[in-house]
């Protein structure tokens, strides 16, 4: 029987902070308050949480050439899917999402006296990703008729941070996540300058024929205070957390993990998933998932004479 060398733990940006708690590593007074004895006191474990907060904004478009109709009848997207999986045809040959939009915005004016928030002078602050058809992510209804444009705009570089902690001792039950979206002042202005960037786009010729009114409460926010209160109310996630078993150097009392993305005060326990970014990737993070993963399988050969 082999011996495991060690042990990989790749339960993503919620999952993985939430085992290093149940297992007692971790911020001692979480710990401590459910009676959890602390194996390793790691108080970055569960907190640094960033993600991309998202905001669909809708327009009504003078076509009905969009994926509307699609969206709106299960039997038409059912036949659709399988005329593409048998024949690599059809409507679905195009995706109703194929075009983004990265851009910066004046950071010294949004955030005096600050250093840039992106990765770098080159990364983004926010995006755009373009859609054709109304794009169901927030709790407004797709209109039963017309043809519809989704804006989603996003930020990519946020500031605003968030945390994950347990709820209970429960293995199986859910954790309490604060993801503190657009809580901190550059990310509401960086909102409301995508969404603004967004409304100048679609007023540019050609577009300007072809896009008509904006649709539900978007048609009624003219000022910055009412666009953040929409991005508020409407906003979602793009599902790019990261950050809550932060790298650190191996010599720094911060971080959860060091370079070679080894738990720090454990033996033998290695972390591979979006947790462990010691910063927010300005873009989306599958890409930089992967790049992780396949550094960890490097270091793992090197580790273990398996090149």
């Amino acid at each position: 029987m082999l011996t495991p060398r060690e042990v990989i733990l790749s339960a993503g940006v919620i999952g993985t902070p939430k085992i290093l708690l149940l297992s007692g590593i971790g911020p001692v007074d979480e710990l401590k308050a459910l009676g959890i004895e602390t194996v390793v006191e790691s108080p970055d474990v569960g907190h640094h949480f960033y993600d991309h907060p998202l905001v669909p904004l809708y327009f009504s478009v003078h076509s009905n050439e969009t994926f509307d109709n699609l969206l709106r009848n299960p039997d038409l997207i059912g036949a659709a899917v399988g005329e593409i999986m048998a024949n690599g045809t059809g409507p679905l040959v195009d995706s109703p999402a194929n075009t983004l939009h990265y851009s910066r915005v004046d950071f010294e004016s949004l955030l005096p006296g600050s250093s840039d928030p992106a990765n770098s002078a080159d990364s983004a602050h926010v995006e755009i990703i373009f859609c054709t058809g109304f794009a169901a992510l927030s709790s407004l209804q797709q209109p039963a008729s017309g043809g519809f444009t989704s804006l989603l705009a996003a930020v990519v570089s946020p500031l605003s941070e968030g945390n994950v902690t347990l709820n209970s001792t429960d293995p199986f039950a859910n954790p309490l996540i604060d993801p503190a979206y657009l809580t901190h002042e550059f990310d509401q202005a960086a909102m409301v300058t995508a969404i603004k960037d967004g409304f100048d786009f679609i007023r540019q010729p050609p577009l300007d024929e072809f896009v008509g009114a904006p649709f539900g409460p978007l048609a009624d926010a003219t000022t910055d205070d009412e666009l953040l209160a929409y991005a508020r109310s409407f906003g979602v996630t793009l599902n790019h957390g990261s950050g809550t078993a932060r790298m650190a150097a191996k010599s720094s009392k911060d971080g959860v993990v060091d370079p070679d993305l080894l738990v720090k005060g454990v033996k033998g326990l290695r972390i591979v998933d979006a947790s462990i970014f010691p910063q927010q990737p300005n873009v989306h993070t599958q890409a930089v998932v992967y790049i992780a993963a396949e550094r960890a399988a490097e270091l793992i050969k090197s580790a273990y004479s398996l090149n």
